[in-house]
Order: C-alpha cells, then sequence, then structure tokens
C-alpha cells in the first residue's frame, strides 16, 4: 500500500507521544456560518423553545443533564465521561476547589462557583463554559453541588485573598521569581508543563495531573490576565498538588514581577484553518486528512448534550481506533503513520495534540468541519431533552444528507485506486464494492440499517455475537445410525451485506468435534471462513478466500464409525476477530526494539487473543 501523507518530527511525538491517554472536554468555540448557507444547507432544525417561554429547570434537572457525565451522579467526580477529561473533574463530596478567590483550603464563594460554571476551568479536557445558562440557573446548580458536602453546612466562605497592590511587573525579574520558587519543577524550564516531576503528580485521590502549560493560555483553570495569575499562586488549587504561595514583607512586588513573566510565555490561541472544506459532497467531505480547525474538539465535550450517542460510542471500536496496537505500529514506522491516521485519526488536529489523538474515531471526526457542526436531519433523540431549552453551544447545524449513505464510510472502509494494491482483483478492504452487488444494496439496506440501528452510535460488527448471528443462519444435524455418526453442519450469509466476513482481519471456523465419556474432545471436521493473505518484499498476496457473499452458505460433514467410548458430538462455530492482527503484532513485538511499543504491543495482544468467541454451539447426543 502507499500513501499520500508522512508524519515527522513534532506531529508523530504529538500522535505517539503519550500513548492511549484521556480524552478532552471543552465546549466548542465555532464562528457565525454565513446566513445564505444556513438558510440553503442547513435543513429541519431540532425545535428550540423561545428564552421567555422556557420552563423553569430544576437544580437536579441542570446537574443531572450538564454535570453528572463528568461529576457523577452523587458528585464523586467520576461520572461516564470522567476518564475522557484530561484533568480529573472535582469531587464536590470533598468540597475541594482548584478555583477562588478565597485563601487555600478555604470554600469558595458563590460568585466564584457561579464564574467557574459560567467560563469554565481548564480549556481543553477539563471543565467547559456554559455561559449560555440564565443567571437564575447557575444559582440553582451552586446551591445544588453545595449540598453534596457537609462542610457546607458548618462553614462559610471566608474573605478573598487581598491582592498587594498592583505595580508593572517585570519580566526578567519574574523569570528570576520562577526559577526560585521552583516553578520549573512542575511546568518545565520554558513553562510547557514538562517539567522533571510532571510525570509523577498525583491529586489526594490518586489521580494523575497535569501541569499548567503556561504557553497555552487557553486551558488555564482561572484565567490567564495577570490579576487571575497573581490570584492563583496566592490561593492555590484545593484538591491538587499546587500549593499557595505566601508573601514576605517587602517582596510585594515580585509576584507581580512572576505574573509578568508568565504572561510573556503565552502564545496565541490558533485561528483554526484557513483550507476550503467542501461540505456539499460526500468526498470533499470525507477527504482526509481533515485540515486543522483549532477550537475543542474533544468527545467528551459533546456528551453534556448528547449522552446517549456519547455513552454507546465511548466502548466501541471506533473510541478504540488508536488503541494500543495501532499506537505501536506507528511509533516502530513513522513512514506509515499518515496513512494510518487517516482512518485511525483523521483530523489534523489530532495529529498535533495527544489527547485529541486518544479519540480516535470521534464525534468531531464525522460531525465538524471548519468550525461547523454537521449531521443527519435531526431525530427527538439527537439530543438530552433540557438541552432543545437553550441555544445551542456550538451554533448552528448543517444537515447533509449523505450522512445516512453507504459513501459516508467509504472513505476508511473501501480501498481506492492510487492509494492502496489490489490483490488478487480486489482491494483487501473491499467492503462497499461487496455491498454494491449484495440484495441488501438492492433492498436499500446501508451500513447504518445494521451498524447503527435506530441512530444508535454503537458501530457493531464482527467482535459482537449479536449482530454477527442477525446476519448468518447456521444449523447442525448430528444423528447415530448403528455403529456410525452422520453429521452435517451448513452456515448461510443470510442477512450480512457484504462479505462475510469482510476484510482481511476476522476468521471464522465451523467444527464438528466427538467427544468421549472422560469429557475429551476429538476435531473431525473443521472448515475456515476468511480471506488469508500473507505480505513479503512489499507486496500482498493472497493464500485464499473463502468467505461467503449474501446468501452463499458452507458446509462441512462427518460420516464415519463411532470411536469407543464416545458419548457425543458437538458442532460449532467460533469467531476469532482479530485473528490476522494477532499474527501480525506477535511479530512486530519479536522485531520491536522500543520499550515503549513492546509494552504497547503486549496489551494489545492481550486484549485481542481475548476476543474470541463461540457464535453457535450444540451438542447432539450418542446413545448406544
Amino acid at each position: 500500500m502507499t500513501t499520500r501523507t508522512k508524519l515527522t518530527g513534532a506531529v508523530l511525538a504529538a500522535l505517539v507521544g503519550t500513548a492511549i491517554v484521556a480524552s478532552r472536554f471543552d465546549w466548542p468555540r465555532i464562528e457565525a456560518i454565513d446566513s445564505r448557507d444556513s438558510a440553503s444547507n442547513s435543513g429541519p432544525r431540532l425545535d428550540r423553545v423561545a428564552a421567555g417561554e422556557r420552563p423553569v429547570a430544576t437544580g437536579e434537572e441542570l446537574f443531572s443533564t450538564f454535570c453528572a457525565g463528568c461529576h457523577g451522579a452523587e458528585g464523586r467526580g467520576d461520572g461516564p465521561v470522567a476518564a475522557f477529561c484530561r484533568i480529573p473533574p472535582a469531587d464536590f463530596t470533598r468540597a475541594e476547589f482548584k478555583v477562588r478567590s478565597t485563601p487555600t483550603s478555604a470554600l469558595p464563594s458563590d460568585a466564584d462557583l457561579a464564574r467557574v460554571i459560567r467560563r469554565g476551568a481548564g480549556g481543553v479536557g477539563a471543565m467547559p463554559p456554559f455561559a449560555f445558562l440564565t443567571d437564575e440557573d447557575v444559582g440553582r446548580l451552586v446551591a445544588g453541588l453545595k449540598a453534596f458536602s457537609t462542610r457546607w453546612q458548618h462553614e462559610q466562605a471566608p474573605p478573598d485573598v487581598a491582592l498587594p497592590r498592583r505595580v508593572e511587573g517585570d519580566v526578567l525579574r519574574g523569570e528570576q521569581v520562577y526559577r526560585a520558587w521552583g516553578c520549573a519543577v512542575c511546568h518545565g524550564p520554558s513553562g510547557a508543563g514538562d517539567g522533571p516531576r510532571a510525570k509523577e503528580l498525583r491529586n489526594p485521590r490518586g489521580l494523575a495531573e497535569v501541569p499548567t502549560d503556561f504557553t497555552r493560555p487557553w486551558t488555564f483553570k482561572a484565567g490567564g490576565d495577570d490579576i487571575d495569575l497573581v490570584r492563583s499562586v496566592l490561593t492555590g488549587f484545593n484538591g491538587t498538588t499546587m500549593p499557595a504561595y505566601g508573601l514576605q514583607q517587602g517582596s510585594e512586588s515580585g509576584i507581580w514581577d512572576l505574573g509578568a513573566y508568565l504572561r510573556s510565555l503565552q502564545v496565541q490561541l490558533p485561528a483554526g484553518t484557513d483550507a476550503a472544506v467542501d461540505t456539499s459532497s460526500v468526498g470533499g467531505y470525507w477527504n482526509t486528512p481533515i485540515p486543522t480547525q483549532g477550537g475543542e474538539l474533544s468527545a467528551a465535550s459533546c456528551a453534556g448534550c448528547h449522552p446517549a450517542q456519547f455513552r454507546d460510542w465511548s466502548g466501541t471500536r471506533h473510541g478504540l481506533a488508536m488503541g494500543p496496537g495501532v499506537w505501536a505500529q506507528m511509533n516502530d514506522q513513522p513512514d506509515l503513520s499518515g496513512m494510518c491516521a487517516r482512518c485511525h485519526a483523521p483530523l489534523r488536529d489530532q495529529w498535533i495534540d495527544p489527547y485529541l489523538s486518544a479519540d480516535g474515531v470521534g464525534c468531531s471526526s464525522c460531525h465538524s468541519r471548519a468550525r461547523q457542526i454537521f449531521g443527519p436531519p435531526p431525530l427527538p433523540t439527537t439530543i438530552a431533552p433540557l438541552v432543545g431549552r437553550y441555544p445551542p453551544p456550538h451554533g448552528p447545524v448543517n444537515t447533509r444528507d449523505f450522512f445516512e449513505s453507504v459513501d459516508f464510510c467509504a472513505g476508511c472502509h473501501q480501498f481506492r485506486e492510487g492509494e492502496a494494491q489490489v490483490v488478487h482483483g480486489t482491494f483487501l478492504q473491499n467492503t462497499v464494492e461487496e455491498w454494491r452487488s449484495s440484495r441488501a444494496a438492492q433492498e436499500g439496506k446501508t451500513c447504518q440499517t445494521c451498524h447503527m440501528p435506530d441512530r444508535r452510535h454503537l458501530f457493531r460488527g464482527i467482535h459482537d455475537p449479536n449482530t454477527v448471528r442477525a446476519g448468518v443462519q447456521w444449523t447442525f444435524d448430528a444423528r447415530r445410525v448403528g455403529g456410525r455418526v452422520e453429521s452435517r453442519m451448513a452456515l448461510t450469509n443470510t442477512g450480512t451485506g457484504h462479505a462475510f466476513p469482510t476484510y482481511v482481519v476476522p476468521e471464522v471456523w465451523m467444527r464438528i468435534e466427538l467427544v468421549v465419556d472422560y469429557g475429551a474432545s476429538r476435531l473431525v471436521a473443521e472448515r475456515l471462513i476468511a480471506r488469508r493473505v500473507t505480505f513479503a518484499n512489499g507486496e500482498w498476496r493472497e493464500v485464499s478466500d473463502t468467505r461467503l457473499r449474501q446468501d452463499e452458505t458452507a458446509t462441512i460433514e462427518y460420516t464415519g464409525a463411532v470411536p469407543p467410548r464416545a458419548v457425543a458430538i458437538i458442532g460449532s462455530v467460533v469467531v476469532r476477530p482479530d485473528a490476522f492482527h494477532v499474527g501480525s503484532l506477535e511479530s512486530h513485538l519479536r522485531r520491536t526494539r522500543s520499550p515503549a511499543s513492546r509494552r504497547s504491543y503486549e496489551r494489545a495482544l492481550a486484549e485481542m487473543r481475548n476476543s474470541d468467541y463461540v457464535l453457535f454451539r450444540e451438542e447432539r447426543w450418542l446413545p448406544r
């Protein structure tokens, strides 16, 4: 196979430098869409309630919709989205709040809590801003989260920390303060969050911490101007390893010098892409890699408004597309990284941000182009009910009918001329072309019909037994006739709208075994259903192709004398979803010289060796 894209230097380091990391959480900053484009392309919208007509949401409704995904139903910071957040969500039962204007270890004021809700805290992968909530909504949320800890019942927030008289800070003196106070130990010599202790940091809950990267002000927890920075130094962040720093009399100006130095490290937020993206056609939409967009693109940022879709996606093969096996191969073979990433991490933004790359094929891979949001015509289940009462944080959604077409999936599930080798007359990944010649295509069934029923973002396939059973029909007959046994098994591709199984990775084994009275079994017949290939000297070669096109049947039979002490005969179908990958990664593991790659190969192989399952099994007794 060939590739038109190559990752090198910092781009490759970003993709592979942190292997499998948590996702990021922040609201996207979407530019306004031209009104003419909206009118002609947006299509039907979800009904949203006008501001003056909104029914009042209770604090419980607000929390369960917008907060519980990360903070958990009981406020312990253990919601289903928490594992995808770069910064661990706050545990409200501990009443330890990072962003405050009050002294260290103290409770925050109500104004502090409201400010965080409105502004967010931490940018990419952290607490998002909920600026669309009303003042009444924010007040109810503040009251609700304070109910999670009894500490609020016997303590009050003290007065704000008094800042020293503001003076003009000096950058050079501030750098001296930065080094004298030991800031570089965690935040790094250039403030990039890469100090010698950075990877060791754990908060009191035992969760990993990520030191602030002072070059990226949009990720600051408490704001990036000199007042915010000075206040953060003096208050510290409760519940983290960031302490509060006291000032000795006569050294007050040093804190403003430090603030000036920290501000000097800041770079401007990337403005996004100037590259034009053709969103009018599915081919233009999936011209990968998708140009850089900037802003927030993490899957976790979508969870508050689309909890059902996030819940479905989070455990899928799409969500695991940048798993340890892929990572290790990209680490060992950087010349192939561009080819892999075009489908496993298709956004250019993922190539420069390891946190985004960990999402694999996430929400933005399919729904975000040029900082605009796209999708199919909406359904009532598209967003959580309460969300419809508010204006969409990401701006209007542009609808495209091609989201429900087979061609939408073809970019990654159908190899193309000039990009991949044709092997024995067909591409290795030929799923869409297999579908085009199937009965399913004639009946109007698409990829989404089977793999996204009711628009569920489950993307189930060969790894899911129920999905596979729904696509095939199996029969097994066996009987004893005197001293002989007669058996026959048949497997028919009745409902899979492509070859069963598609691609070269899975194997399906039909097996017949005889069982003796002490429990041992003897294999007497088997048949492989798969496409087997080899790769040598830069060329793929087909060894065999025994897969079933739609409506084709595979059979195996066994007829023979009943062995002494034989008591039963078993017919089974066993699926090995990752068969080719297991052999391939074992070979890579033997050759790698990278300890990091070795660990990732071992992890991937442990998962893949456990993915085999029995699709069908039936045991027939052989009475004497």
